[in-house]
């Protein structure tokens, strides 16, 4: 992975300088266009240009930061070493490309570092825990008295079902679970107990015991698993219930295409024999399955889809039909969720069948479900239909609308503030700097812009770089002519960009323009744009770009409908 001072500028991490953004050239630049920008820019800042004992100090610290850039960006292995690791990087004393030599502090810090993260996976395979919760909730009486079919009635929690499970690694071959279900249900209860020890041979094989003990359902297990090929493996699952017949499966999957999608076959010989084929395909964004199922008493055809829109919105959804002792039936259910924070996220979806219709809430964070069923029609009509599928919809865009986006605008409020103070003496430096930058660049720029301004050229009337705020909320053009000043998270980059201009043009790179000669970032981790107001054959012209994106002008876009200057 290269270094890069894009991904540090939208992080908000304190960022180094940027060689290419500071000598004007591009990251694959060669070397004798690194070796012109350099000359030019010595031209202007070498310090024997200034008697002033002042500008002589500053230009002389300027004139050794460009000539350390072109220094690094000439030398083939410093620059692979700074593209790689940045200016730490080059602090090694080993300036060859390969393993850097270590200080005894930097072996103990890596060793401590590396510690805690050990610590912590270990913590996380130790006590691998999941819980689900599920609160069932009858609304049936209510929905029907609000349909005038009957009286109306409060909603009932009918069922409670808690699911917990625990995985706990014995040894580097053996690892235990324990799981177990609690139900309770009007004025009965029950539940269920589990154990389950897997034995590794390796890692193409292992077995494991299962034991459940319930009230009338207790069994014990046996399963095998190995990979067979490259591309295929098997499973034998055997279960002996306590006082009933004993089940077996066979299970064979195998990677069909090169893209990834599995297919499986399984087999259950007894008790009721029955067949199950599947094929199933799973991404980062998106995944999908299919599968059809055949038994003595049961036909089944299932399908899945999942797919990730952003990093916080993701959606699900799933149907079957069956046809079982001459009845038909079919299930389809749809969940949106959002994710909250890191290790939260929250959804809401419907469940349509022949059993009527629910609409479902879920809550997850860190591997603990709450899931909340809402029953509240026995059975399909048109008004519970279009509830099921466009209540869901509103209240997720209600909850976002009026929930989620006011907590996360607050999170992300705190983490900019706490950052401001993290970096405001780093931001007072880089500040310094660029104002030193521009202190010593002014009698260049007046003399570019006298130039300019003789040819009707490109002349820079007025740029602010940094957080901008919204113009239509700021129509007033003398409003923006101080925006620089009033805005203190925005700086006045007029005279460093009428410095750039050459021969009436300017082009800037698709990098953080923060890295600019004569620029600093007013606002780290935040959005960042450009704006730019100038004159171009004595005609207004404006235009507003991304902080990564690149800048060209003049262009005839960006000309305003005004009338001519003069």
């Amino acid at each position: 992975r290269h270094f890069d001072t894009m991904g540090d500028q939208e992080s908000g991490k304190v960022t180094e300088v940027d060689y290419y953004m500071l000598l004007g050239v591009s990251r694959d630049a060669d070397a004798e266009s690194i070796q012109k920008a350099f000359r030019k820019l010595a031209k202007s800042f070498h310090p024997d240009k200034f008697t002033n004992p002042e500008d002589h100090a500053r230009a002389q610290a300027r004139f050794i930061e460009l000539r350390e850039a072109s220094e690094v960006l000439l030398d083939a292995n410093k620059r692979q070493i700074y593209d790689m690791y940045g200016i730490k990087g080059l602090t090694k004393q080993n300036w060859e490309v390969g393993a850097h030599l270590k200080t005894p502090e930097e072996v103990m810090r890596d060793f401590a570092r590396l510690r805690r993260r050990e610590q912590e996976d270990y913590i996380e395979r130790m006590v691998g825990q999941h819980s689900t919760v599920t609160a069932q909730v009858d609304a049936t009486a209510l929905w029907r008295g609000a349909a005038g079919n009957d009286e109306s009635e409060d909603a009932k929690l009918t069922a409670i079902i808690m699911k917990q499970r625990i995985k706990v690694p014995l040894g580097e071959q053996d690892t235990l679970e324990a799981h177990g279900t609690l139900l309770a249900s009007g004025t009965k209860a029950g539940g269920s107990l589990g154990l389950n020890l897997e034995h590794a041979f390796s890692p193409n094989a292992h077995v494991s015991v299962a034991s459940t003990f319930s009230p009338g359902a207790s069994l014990i297990g046996f399963r095998g698993w190995r990979k067979l090929t490259p591309h295929s493996e098997g499973l034998i699952d055997l279960k002996f219930p306590i006082g009933g017949e004993p089940s077996l499966e066979l299970v064979t999957s195998r990677i069909l295409t090169k893209r990834g999608i599995v297919g499986t076959a399984a087999w259950r010989v007894a008790p009721s024999p029955s067949y199950r084929v599947d094929v199933r395909h799973s991404e980062e964004e998106r995944s999908w399955s299919t599968a059809i199922q055949l038994g003595q008493t049961k036909a089944e055809a299932s399908a899945s889809l999942m797919r990730k829109w952003s990093k916080k919105l993701s959606a699900s959804g799933s149907s079957s039909a069956w046809i079982e002792n001459a009845s038909l039936g079919f299930n389809v259910q749809a969940m949106l969720m959002y994710r909250v924070s890191h290790l939260s996220s929250a959804g809401i979806g419907f469940n349509l069948g022949s059993s009527g219709a629910a609409l479902c809430l879920q809550y997850v964070r860190h591997g603990q479900k709450i899931n909340l069923p809402i029953r509240f029609a026995d059975q399909l009509s048109t008004a519970s239909l279009s509830v099921a599928l466009f209540l869901p919809a509103a209240l997720a865009y209600l909850s976002k609308l009026l929930i989620f986006d006011p907590i996360s605008e607050r999170k992300q409020l705190k983490k900019l503030e706490r950052l401001r103070r993290e970096r405001e003496e780093h931001i007072r430096q880089q500040k310094e700097k660029a104002e030193s930058y521009r202190q010593l660049m002014e009698d260049k720029v007046a003399q570019k812009r006298e130039e300019e301004e003789g040819k009707n050229g490109l002349v820079i009337v007025h740029a602010i770089y940094g957080k901008l705020p919204d113009k239509s909320k700021q129509p007033d053009p003398a409003a923006n002519e101080a925006e620089g000043e009033q805005n203190p998270f925005a700086i006045d980059v007029s005279i460093p960009l009428q410095f750039l201009v050459e021969n009436s043009q300017l082009h800037l790179h698709p990098q953080s323009k923060a890295g600019l000669i004569g620029f600093y970032d007013p606002c780290p981790g935040e959005d960042k744009h450009l704006e730019v107001i100038y004159l171009f054959k004595n005609k207004i012209h404006r235009c507003i770009i991304h902080d990564l994106d690149p800048l060209r002008i003049p262009l005839q876009s960006h000309l305003e409908n005004q009338l001519d200057t003069e």
